[in-house]
């Protein structure tokens, strides 16, 4: 084909869609009706049951509604089934979502007036610098950002500091939050231009800040500094905890060390070799916070340590793509589930490493692994916890079968003791260094 398209290669088209006895078919249920209505396998919603040869326990199923904040849901839910065993705690018990994401933006606004401060000579127009002014704060992460935010600010109860309308609905603020920001770029601009010194310069930084502090109470609530909490347990005894800081409730509650537990990842690129550990400089919430560190296995390594983990009784926090194939209504997630090959005549393939080099799939999503069907030990499909609300999916959970797994599932969180002695051995390498566009670091 030459470089432009021409009117002989569209009469070719032509003669070729119109010799198809399935065209007009075609043509008429599209007209008419969503893709993934005509092309959805009735048949992989009939196979994938929510049933399971081991399930963990866990608590009730919550909602991260108009948000972002899947990566706290699914990483508190992790956490509470410990504290709920360990406090006989009734099932609907859950942590405050909305305190950790209060400082998590304020440390996110925090970081990126720092990195506006250190590139002043490339604002506006450097190409790391654009990429800060497009989203100042932004609500995804990763499971080293909730583990750094929970090891400076602690944790409290859900009924200590609740839900609001900003936090479950956050686009609005999240756009006062930038606006606010953005603004600050400018005058620090303004300001350097004009001869200001660092300690000038630093002074104004924390006038945004805590202008980003005030927004950020007024609208998700002030955090508490210390708290009591009175609580009937499941078996209906009452209980006070006396005044304590949330760190002090965290280290009361919690039964998991955070440092614990490491990102395991499945990318097949050519450019990434298994059994190494990745680090992306930069990629973090806040200042002072860990590193981005990624392990890279294969899949077959990585579903042993799934099944390790669960059979110990705790659930896994994984970062999945799931806007390509799943059924959010009837809760299934299945790589054939649309089958767009067949509806269109087409072929619709890609290699997982391919997918990601070329920007087809990503982690978009996280969620919580908490069951698995073995047959003859080998998994078939996985219990998937979402944080979507209990009107979706099979009460709020999900089945994803074990081809969905393989090919849009890319990131997982680990308990080290779920690692060989090999992989604990890999983990002293020195890690290799990942750009900031990196599709690990999405």
């Amino acid at each position: 084909m030459e470089k432009q398209i021409k009117q002989r290669d569209i009469l070719s088209w032509q003669e070729t869609l119109a010799a198809d006895p399935l065209r007009p078919m075609r043509q008429n249920c599209l007209a008419h009706t969503d893709l993934k209505q005509v092309a959805i396998d009735q048949s992989l919603l009939v196979e994938n049951r929510p049933c399971f040869s081991l399930e963990v326990e866990g608590g009730s199923i919550l909602a991260q509604n108009k948000t972002g904040r899947c990566w706290l849901f699914s990483a508190l839910n992790i956490l509470r089934v410990g504290t709920i065993r360990k406090q006989r705690l009734k099932p609907t018990f859950a942590f405050s979502v909305n305190y950790l994401n209060f400082w998590d933006k304020l440390e996110k606004a925090n970081l990126f007036l720092e990195r506006i401060l250190e590139h002043l000579e490339q604002v506006p127009s450097g190409d790391y610098v654009r990429s800060l002014l497009r989203f100042p704060v932004q609500e995804g992460g990763q499971w080293f950002m909730f583990r750094d935010l929970v090891k400076k600010y602690g944790l409290v109860p859900a009924e200590v500091m609740p839900e609001t309308y900003a936090a479950a609905d956050s686009g609005n603020l999240n756009q006062c939050l930038n606006f606010k920001l953005r603004a600050g770029a400018a005058e620090l601009k303004r300001l350097w231009e004009g001869g200001a010194s660092q300690q000038e310069l630093r002074a104004y930084k924390e006038t945004i800040l805590e202008a980003i502090y005030r927004i950020l109470c007024c609208t998700l609530g002030t955090p508490p500094r210390s708290f009591r909490y009175e609580y009937y347990d499941r078996d209906g005894q009452y209980h006070i905890l006396a005044e304590q800081t949330p760190m002090e409730y965290a280290k009361s509650v919690l039964d998991h060390d955070l440092d614990d537990y490491i990102t395991v990842a499945n990318y097949p690129t050519k450019d990434k070799p298994f059994r190494r550990v990745y680090q992306i400089p930069g990629h973090k919430n806040m200042e002072g916070g860990g590193p981005a560190l990624y392990y890279n296995l294969e899949m077959a390594d990585i579903k042993s340590m799934l099944i390790r983990q669960l059979q110990d009784g705790e659930g896994i926090w994984f970062g999945c793509d799931c806007m390509k194939m799943m059924d959010r209504q009837q809760g299934v997630m299945s790589r054939e589930l649309y089958d767009y090959e067949g509806l269109f005549g087409v072929p619709f393939h890609m290699e997982k490493g391919d997918m990601l080099d070329f920007f087809q799939s990503e982690p978009n999503h996280n969620m919580t692994i908490t069951g698995v069907d073995l047959v003859d030990g080998k998994p078939t499909r996985w219990k998937v916890e979402n944080s979507w609300g209990s009107e979706v999916g099979h009460g709020g959970f999900y089945v994803m079968d074990d081809s969905f797994l393989e090919h849009y599932a890319f990131l997982f969180v680990l308990h080290k003791r779920c690692l060989t002695p090999e992989q604990l051995a890999d983990l002293e390498q020195t890690p290799i260094p990942l750009p900031s566009w990196d599709p690990m670091g999405i």
